[in-house]
């Protein structure tokens, strides 16, 4: 019995000698214009994907190779360049795979192809592990962002200043004595957070600056 792959490109083949066939597949891919045309070219994709490679960690890659040396973070790199390549091209295998997918003429995505090859559960949880990943991306993008704009004010005008929403004591070992650090305690603070070296009056606390 043929599969579902060769019956589709037997369809195909008939269609190719005999205009006048009609052909009829039952997809699971999503046909529906409601988020316009596929008609992103290159120059999109390219910036789409610029935009997923360089995340919030590519700020700490400095200090990660200044405090690791070169080589083991380099090696890092280079494996999950090589897992996540490998991932992609088995992931565009899959939706080429789909019903009504080939060429990826359909609208096949990430939980559409988890939907179709695992069920609606393990889709279900698919779409919770992946809109996490966003969020959880979000956030730590608004915080580097934030706190580069404090840094920036700081050296503009000597320090920079937020609300204090979990005012509690942060300590400075001084001399075997804990002191409080400035800023810590207070609701409205200010100080200057290019320099550290007596502590950070906002580690740990949240603050809207």
């Amino acid at each position: 019995r043929p599969s579902g792959m060769a019956r589709q490109e037997a369809l195909l083949a008939d269609a190719a000698g005999n205009d006048s066939v009609s052909i009829k597949q039952e997809s699971d891919v999503p046909t529906h214009t409601a988020f316009g045309a596929k008609g992103i070219g290159f120059a999109s994709g390219l910036i789409l994907l610029i935009n997923n490679v360089t995340g919030p960690g590519v700020p700490q890659l400095p200090n990660l190779f200044a405090e690791s040396g070169w080589l083991l973070p380099s090696l890092c790199i280079l494996g999950v360049w090589l897992m996540t390549t490998i991932s992609s091209a088995m992931m565009c295998e899959a939706m080429a795979r789909m019903p009504g997918n080939a060429c990826f003429a359909g609208r096949a995505e990430f939980s559409t192809v988890v939907r179709h090859y695992f069920g609606k559960r393990w889709y279900v949880a698919a779409q919770v592990g992946l809109n996490g990943a966003l969020q959880s991306l979000n956030i730590i993008s608004v915080i580097q962002s934030a706190q580069v704009m404090d840094n920036l004010i700081s050296v503009l005008f000597g320090r920079s200043c937020s609300l204090n929403l979990s005012p509690f004591a942060n300590t400075w070992p001084e001399a075997g004595v804990d002191e409080t650090i400035a800023g810590s305690t207070q609701v409205f603070s200010c100080f200057n957070t290019n320099d550290l070296t007596r502590g950070n009056g906002w580690g740990c606390h949240v603050v809207v600056s």
